[in-house]
């Protein structure tokens, strides 16, 4: 791919995935307590050793496990210095970190080891007041090694961080708009026009349609594979509510553990900065200690659940058809109460009152992974489940959906109608050649109801349900009709009353504001194109995915 169609697609990607590709080096900071304060493991959690094997292809060049293992090994570091959003991040999230820095260095970019070094000099974490300081660098690689990592897989992963950052920077921050570009975008945007539409409504047209149970059953088996049974999971919880461990919390919030909290993550007492400058330990002590202990309840909610979880997965292994049972006891010892969820849809938006869909998820793939979900945190607690029923999805019959089939059949039925009636009228105003006839014979148009409006692409907005016909009117001249429009609630016919040229008298005033939007709006439109191409030269194994 050539160099320049490679700097043309990146925005909508920066965008969409802002999450982990900005977090490195915005510095949006959310670092694991209980990840910095007990060692824990970096690695792969259930590919195997097939580290060699190739999982995807980056513009052109394979990708292996073991180059997405190394990403994911490079976010944990990058999580326990607060450079990252999150220490689980999935091989979806690896492969395309793995991919902009891919497409970095066809770009002939690179990150000397200078510029990680004063990089990590600026970084709030390793400074005491405002000043680099080696001890508490040094105090971060032991952390690091303790908890099996490297100070050389930490320069490694700032620096694919600084190699991202350096790729956006190249894809358009500095987007040049000259004065040309700006008076003619101005003059465009500002142009007022007045409409007319006719809205051929699909309701106006269900009267005519027959009940024809034939044609009905016709419409679905050409339509079968849009209707479908979704699948239902039943399952029992046990919930680990973060207030449970208060105390426990209380009892570690020690002042040099707090002090330790407070040093490791400026970014939760920014809000408490004067002058630019952080406040210091002292003036701020109360806070840092009810930031240390609601993080400590979180994390002890969580360390409690996993370990419920691993014994319930041992023990439901070997139960058979007690598992209901043996969860029950387990949840007792934790005197915890076990609640059964009932059948939810595998499309429901909550668990009763248990908004998470990605316990949801859990729970309907514990059937293939020996009944016990994962911990999954949602609102102030962590719940671990028992999966103990599933309906699988199918596909619907005729009489499961035949209400809805009815449903749709005459609203196609109606749609089609309308169309065919703003068909005609289209072409009877066509063979109308005087524009002021014209218009009159629109006004006098049959089947559907006239509506008159104005607008301006500056800001003097359509009604939304017109927008078709206000796109069709800037393509118009004064009394031409435009094609049938397809538009939600039926069919639209517009016609251009009046065109009013742009007033250039704010211009001037409005230039350099205008010049900021524009050079935006190139960068967005300069990204997007990279995001395109991103997506077609960047492949991953599906079964990686979901992982």
């Amino acid at each position: 791919m050539a160099p320049k169609m490679i700097i043309k697609k990146l925005n909508t990607m920066f965008h969409k995935h802002s999450r982990w590709l900005f977090g490195g080096f915005t510095i949006v900071i959310i670092i694991s307590f209980m990840g910095f304060l007990t060692p824990g493991q970096f690695g792969c959690d259930g590919f195997g050793s097939g580290s060699g094997m190739t999982v995807g292809a980056a513009f052109g060049e394979k990708v292996t496990l073991g180059d997405l293992e190394q990403i994911r090994r490079e976010n944990d570091v990058l999580a326990r210095a607060g450079m990252s959003m999150g220490r689980d991040m999935d091989y979806s999230e690896a492969f395309q970190r793995y991919c902009l820095e891919v497409a970095a260095r066809r770009q002939g970019l690179a990150v000397g080891d200078a510029e990680v070094i004063d990089f990590v000099k600026k970084f709030p974490v390793f400074q005491e007041n405002g000043q680099y300081s080696p001890a508490r660098y040094k105090e971060f690689k032991e952390n690091l090694v303790r908890a099996g990592g490297s100070d050389e897989l930490f320069v490694e992963a700032l620096r694919g961080v600084l190699l991202s950052a350096k790729l956006q920077n190249q894809l358009g921050y500095n987007r040049v708009v000259t004065d040309g570009e700006l008076e003619a975008f101005y003059r465009r945007d500002n142009v007022k026009y007045n409409v007319k539409t006719a809205i051929f409504s699909t309701d106006a047209y269900l009267k005519d349609v027959k009940n024809d149970p034939a044609a009905m059953k016709a419409y679905f088996d050409e339509h079968a594979g849009n209707y479908r049974i979704s699948g239902k999971v039943a399952a029992f919880l046990v919930e680990f509510p973060n207030a449970r461990y208060l105390k426990e919390a209380e009892a570690k919030a020690t002042d040099a553990e707090v002090k330790k909290f407070f040093d490791t993550r400026p970014q939760l007492f920014v809000k408490l900065a004067k002058d630019g400058k952080m406040p210091e330990f002292e003036a701020c002590k109360k806070e840092a200690k009810a930031e240390f202990i609601k993080a400590a309840c979180r994390d002890l909610a969580m360390r409690h659940a996993y370990e419920f979880a691993a014994a319930a997965y041992d023990a439901v292994s070997e139960a058979g058809d007690g598992r209901a049972e043996v969860f029950r006891k387990l949840a007792a010892k934790e005197k915890a109460e076990v609640v059964d969820t009932g059948l939810v849809d595998f499309n429901a938006p909550a668990i009763g009152k248990i908004s998470s869909p990605e316990l949801l998820q859990n729970l309907i793939a514990a059937f293939d992974n020996h009944w016990v979900t994962n911990p999954v945190a949602a609102g102030e607690s962590v719940f671990v489940g028992l999966a103990r029923e599933r309906i699988p999805e199918k596909a619907a019959t005729f009489n499961e959906v035949s209400a809805q089939v009815a449903a749709d059949y005459r609203n196609a039925e109606a749609t089609r109608l309308a169309t065919e009636a703003a068909a005609k009228a289209e072409e009877s105003l066509a063979a109308i050649e005087d524009g002021t006839a014209r218009l009159k014979a629109f006004n006098e148009l049959k089947g559907c109801t006239i509506r008159e409006f104005r607008f301006s692409p500056a800001g003097e907005f359509p009604p939304m349900e017109l927008f078709p016909s206000a796109g069709a009117a800037m393509r118009l001249n004064v009394d031409e009709v435009s094609k049938v429009l397809p538009a939600e609630g039926g069919p639209q016919l517009a016609i251009l009353l009046k065109r009013t040229p742009a007033d250039m008298k704010d211009f001037e005033s409005k230039k350099e504001q205008l010049r900021s939007s524009l050079g935006n709006m190139k960068r967005e439109l300069s990204i997007g194109v990279f995001e395109e191409e991103f997506m077609t030269q960047c492949q991953l194994d599906p079964k990686l995915v979901q992982r």
